[in-house]
């Protein structure tokens, strides 16, 4: 795993100790132009992928749909890092043994990744409605473009049924095709899972405090940002070099899952003023002598928490996924 975590251009990790091993020097400088190239190539292959979609699925019966769709697809998946998808593609080719490694297996790989985009972008559209964002990467959301409205919500169902569209058309005749079908739904579960945690802490009475746990906010992270962020694109990988191990796919759940947690970590520090920094270090003072904040947090300090909290939820209503 150690030789995939490399890949994670998305993630700034420095060092990763081993018990009883040395400690290795993760670079993430090293590729950046061998990363940019499989970025390109990757972003090339979603004509293919939608035009693939629109002549042989379902879809191809619907002309119009099939071109609504088209454009839906269009809109939704530009931009971004694309961290999902290539992570797909980096975990089968790290993963596999070289021997088997042929050009249709990675164009297979892409293809996942790109359902993995997907999902991402079905996440987004529905996110950004419950959330009454206005802008996505930079652009309008798309329940804002002319013509859309509340029929995104609908369009965010086409985006998800266009993953098993594309999933069978690409991936059907694999052996674990069952596996894979298996982990993009339990992706949308547990993410589903994730979002309701959230929405119900951005939307709770603003004069309760009683969610805000270590707890609360480890199981937002894990159910709505790790689980597709990382546990879906390094086990699909594992599945299309034929390993359902039982085993190997619980230690990898584990392995992503605490990559999630740093993932979510890095986003929030980057978004944090040193303001908000100081006043957090001041409160985590406070618990760790087992001192009640009520009782012993200065006024301000106690106020600056409470509206860098609110603003970020009020501005957002909630976290959203990622990227």
């Amino acid at each position: 795993m150690l030789r995939l975590f490399k890949r994670f251009g998305g993630l700034r990790l420095k060092t990763l100790s081993v018990p009883h091993q040395q400690s290795y020097k993760l670079s993430t400088n090293a590729s950046i132009s061998e990363m940019q190239r499989e970025k390109e190539t990757f972003q090339d292959f979603l004509p293919g992928i939608i035009d693939s979609l629109m002549t042989k699925s379902k879809f191809a019966g619907i002309p119009e749909v099939a071109e609504w769709t088209k454009e839906v697809l269009q809109y939704n998946l530009q931009g971004g890092k694309k961290t999902r998808g290539l992570t797909t593609t980096y975990a089968y080719e790290t993963l596999e043994s070289p021997e088997n490694i042929t050009e249709e297996t990675i164009k297979v790989s892409r293809a996942m990744g790109w359902c993995v985009e997907m999902l991402h972008a079905y996440f987004l559209v529905m996110d950004d409605i419950m959330d009454g964002s206005t802008k996505r990467r930079g652009l309008p959301c798309w329940y804002l473009q002319p013509n859309v409205g509340l029929g995104a919500i609908n369009d965010s169902i086409l985006i998800n049924a266009s993953i098993y569209e594309t999933l069978n058309v690409h991936c059907g005749n694999l052996p674990l095709y069952r596996n894979i079908v298996d982990l993009f739904n339990e992706a949308i579960l547990y993410t589903s899972v994730g979002q309701h945690l959230d929405y119900t802490m951005a939307h709770r009475n603003k004069n309760d405090y009683s969610l805000f746990t270590v707890e609360r906010y480890s199981s937002i992270v894990k159910y709505k940002t790790a689980y597709y962020t990382y546990k879906l694109p390094v086990c699909l990988g594992l599945l299309l070099t034929n390993n359902a191990d039982p085993e190997t796919h619980k230690r990898a759940e584990e392995i992503c899952l605490e990559i999630g947690h740093l993932f979510q970590m890095q986003n929030l520090a980057e978004h944090t003023t040193v303001k908000i920094l100081h006043t957090i270090r001041y409160l985590y003072n406070q618990l760790a002598f087992n001192v009640e904040p009520k009782e012993k947090l200065h006024k301000t300090h106690k106020s600056s928490i409470l509206q860098a909290y609110l603003k970020r939820t009020q501005n957002s209503r909630g976290s959203g996924p990622v990227g």
